[in-house]
């Protein structure tokens, strides 16, 4: 391999990251700030780490993704995922603080190509709105 692919390579791995930080708000609910690409490669990290929560009581799960730099439609059905988990522990997961492009990829997804076991995944564009929602109902 060349010295110019691999150094390539390596700028492309480089780039792909994702970490999540967590943020307790109630008993039942967690803020989860995403930071990152979230795609085909570091789908599975963000499976590994929200789809476990339903199951020990947070089932509330509000993505904060001021600081998402990409997703595309493998990362986008990792959230529905985890919103299909959520909601059958009588929660579920928002979206906060969505670029524009999380908007467009959320829309083909959930309306031009739904999966007809998912539910919606409601979008915010303030993080406190669904909090308050969620904490006082």
């Amino acid at each position: 391999m060349s010295s110019t692919v691999r150094d390539s390579v390596a700028e492309t791995a480089a780039l792909r990251h994702l970490s999540v930080r967590f943020s307790p708000r109630a008993e039942d609910t967690v803020v989860a700030a995403i930071d990152g690409e979230l795609d085909l490669y570091t789908a599975p990290l963000l499976q590994a780490t929200l789809l476990p929560l339903p199951a020990t009581g947070v089932c509330h799960i509000v993505v904060d993704a001021r600081e998402l730099l990409f997703c595309d439609v493998c990362g986008f059905r990792t959230l529905s995922e985890v919103n299909d988990m959520a909601v059958d522990h009588g929660g579920e997961l928002v979206i906060t603080r969505p670029n524009r492009s999380l908007r467009r990829i959320a829309t083909l997804v959930q309306e031009m190509c739904p999966d007809p076991g998912s539910q919606p995944i409601p979008l915010f564009d303030d993080l406190e709105e669904p909090l308050d929602n969620l904490i006082f109902r």
